[in-house]
């Protein structure tokens, strides 16, 4: 009895002790319990990353389908937020495409370059609900085909089918779907596709063909399959994406100089040229042929006109300017905003204008490297005197310069092809101005269509074209054309034949291979560093974007290097400013030398646009053109995807572990309170 007593002696006295402290170990049991959840989350999610980097691959190449938006929809690919997930499924034969018929499960195709070439293979995957995306491999084949349309920007610049002209086609290896026209004329880059679409590199499809050679002949799981994220944050239309904030206009700046300060009393002779491309794939538009090699030839003739051999260039009557156009793949947009300009009194500033009657001549350079030493000259106009007086010369200079280049003079019945002329001349806003206007097109193909096998794709390369060769017979004719149309200028400018100008003609054609090799097969190479910097390998991606990008910067650098007056060293960024205010001369610091020269830029922003928004009084055929918006989780990654079976039983498993988890957590908190409330 009395070791009983002792124990509720001391058991009385720990109550009474304890029980004003109740809460404070009530709250100390609390943080800790708190303390130590959050230090298991923060483990959990320690091991959460590292089972993520155990279950999942990722795939570094990122050049993807992407959104574009336009006043009257969107085109290009997407993903949901959280991607497009299914099994892996190799097409590399249409007999591939059949099987598939069959399959029944969420799939990601892995598709061969050659086989996504063919029309019948989007069209299958737009009609297919259970395809969720697309990785395209190259097969080496580069097949020959074009992403656009058979007719090229058919909503601006000249309509086409004007004045009763044959429609003919130019883009013979284009179209292939009915969006709008039900006549299979329109491109893949004009589709509306909804799903996400990855080109991945060699080695990239190395890694998942193995995956998917262990894991998905036998068709048992655990299958090898992907995840695509793409997500793009504009949907709808121009107009509806630019009020959201989740799209931009498509912009970037078109170069141009003449051989001496322009001013508003000036009549002008123009050489010009597209510097931009379009692919499927957002960094593979490389435009080797599609504008590169016209732009490089119009650079190497200013180069011609500016040196110090040719300085008499620079006080003949009229003016040589050279523009080279941004934009143009998409509506034109660089050409329609520099003659828009021109036409509203803008241009090059509202102070100092010149007119559309300046331009006296125009001259463009387009396709050059796929066809042989024979060029078509195309006209809106073929009778009118400035277009025989630019044949003239055209054919004269190619004489007198030994040049090897024949030039067909144009014919009165076919349509204009894709070039920026079809722009300029929508600018006249008369027929009257447009049947007299003296301008010209130039290019490597006739009326039956394009010689350039790869229009607007990815296989649009250097490569394919010898760019790489620097004593190829495609560097060679486009050292000709440079010669041949700096002299037909000079010619012009000065109301001479070119048989009596007497000037240096020689092109500086190892520079000319150099240009070209560094746009077209690697930009890792000496005069890109010495122009813009480092940045990156492979061929320049020539598409538009939202902002300058180094690509515009080097042909921006090479122009105003051509046609400097005067070259100092010593420059720095205050001794040497790029102010980018025309008329008269300017500075550009090239390294340590600071060029004194003639070289500008103009926004290649549609006039259809008024800073972010469009314009209400916008005219119809102007590019309206923005690119989506998109966040950092663009990723492709590959992973082995379990049985539908086996992924219901862990989920009903971990759905019973949570409500089990639950449940007991509940118990043990109302334990805890019951033996620690007074």
């Amino acid at each position: 009895k009395k070791k009983k007593k002792t124990t509720k002696t001391w058991a009385v006295v720990f109550l009474c002790f304890c029980f004003p402290l109740a809460p404070v170990l009530m709250f100390s049991m609390r943080l800790s319990v708190q303390l130590l959840l959050l230090v298991a989350a923060s483990h959990m999610t320690v091991q959460a990353n590292r089972l993520d980097d155990l279950i999942y691959t990722d795939l570094q190449g990122k050049d993807m389908c992407f959104r574009l938006l336009n006043a009257d929809g969107q085109i290009g690919c997407t993903s949901g937020e959280d991607g497009a997930v299914g099994s892996l499924f190799l097409m590399t034969t249409d007999a591939d495409l059949t099987t598939f018929e069959d399959v029944s499960r969420d799939s990601i195709w892995l598709v061969s370059s050659s086989m996504f070439a063919k029309p019948a293979v989007l069209q299958a995957a737009l009609q297919d609900t259970y395809l969720k995306g697309i990785l395209v491999f190259n097969d080496n084949t580069d097949p020959t085909w074009s992403a656009d349309s058979q007719l090229p920007n058919f909503h601006s610049g000249l309509p086409y089918g004007y004045s009763g002209n044959v429609n003919n086609v130019y883009n013979t290896l284009g179209g292939g779907f009915n969006i709008q026209f039900n006549n299979g004329s329109e491109g893949a880059v004009l589709l509306d596709i909804g799903f996400p679409i990855f080109a991945v590199e060699d080695s990239e499809y190395q890694a998942l063909l193995a995956c998917y050679n262990a894991h998905n002949l036998d068709g048992e799981y655990p299958l090898c399959g992907a995840q695509l994220t793409s997500w793009m944050w504009g949907a709808g239309d121009a107009a509806t994406c630019l009020r959201r904030g989740y799209c931009d206009p498509l912009s970037n700046q078109s170069p141009w100089g003449t051989v001496r300060p322009l001013s508003s009393s000036d009549e002008v002779v123009m050489l010009a040229a597209q510097i931009d491309s379009l692919a499927l794939f957002r960094d593979r538009a490389y435009g080797s042929n599609a504008d590169t090699a016209g732009a490089i030839a119009v650079v190497a003739a200013a180069e011609l006109l500016g040196r110090a051999s040719n300085n008499a260039s620079r006080t003949l009557p009229k003016n040589i300017m050279f523009s080279l156009f941004h934009g143009e793949a998409l509506g034109y947009i660089g050409s329609s905003r520099m003659f828009s300009d021109i036409r509203n009194g803008f241009f090059p500033t509202s102070s100092t204008p010149i007119s559309l009657d300046s331009i006296t001549h125009y001259i463009e350079l387009n396709q050059l490297a796929a066809g042989t030493d024979s060029f078509t000259i195309y006209a809106y106009n073929a009778s009118a005197t400035k277009v025989t007086d630019i044949t003239t010369a055209l054919q004269t200079s190619a004489t007198v310069g030994a040049t090897g280049l024949t030039f067909v003079a144009p014919a009165s019945n076919l349509e204009l092809p894709p070039v920026s002329l079809r722009s300029v001349l929508y600018e006249q806003k008369s027929d009257q101005r447009m049947r007299s206007f003296g301008g010209v097109a130039v290019g490597d193909y006739t009326s039956t269509g394009f010689n350039n096998k790869y229009y607007h794709t990815q296989f649009d390369k250097g490569t394919n074209f010898f760019f790489n060769d620097s004593s190829s017979a495609q560097v060679t004719r486009i050292c000709n054309m440079a010669k041949v149309a700096a002299r037909a200028a000079w010619s012009l400018a000065a109301n001479q034949s070119a048989g009596n100008i007497v000037m240096d003609d020689t092109v500086n054609c190892t520079w000319v291979a150099e240009m070209l090799s560094c746009m077209t097969v690697n930009k890792q190479c000496s005069l890109v560093d010495r122009y813009v910097g480092f940045f990156g390998t492979g061929p320049m991606n020539r598409y538009i974007s939202v902002s300058l990008e180094r690509g515009t910067g080097f042909l921006l650098a090479a122009l105003a290097e051509a046609l400097a007056a005067s070259r100092t060293f010593g420059a720095t960024q205050d001794n040497c400013p790029f102010t980018n205010t025309p008329p008269g001369f300017q500075f550009y610091k090239q390294g340590d030398i600071c060029l004194n020269t003639t070289t500008f830029t103009l926004q290649a922003q549609s006039p259809a646009f008024d800073g972010y928004s469009l314009r209400d009084n916008r005219d119809p055929r102007h590019s309206t053109w923005t690119e989506s918006r998109w966040d950092n989780s663009i990723r492709v990654r590959y992973f082995l995807v379990a049985s539908p079976t086996q992924q219901k039983a862990l989920l009903g498993g971990g759905i019973a572990m949570l409500v089990g988890s639950v449940g007991l957590a509940l118990l043990a908190q109302k334990y805890v309170s019951q033996r620690l409330t007074p």
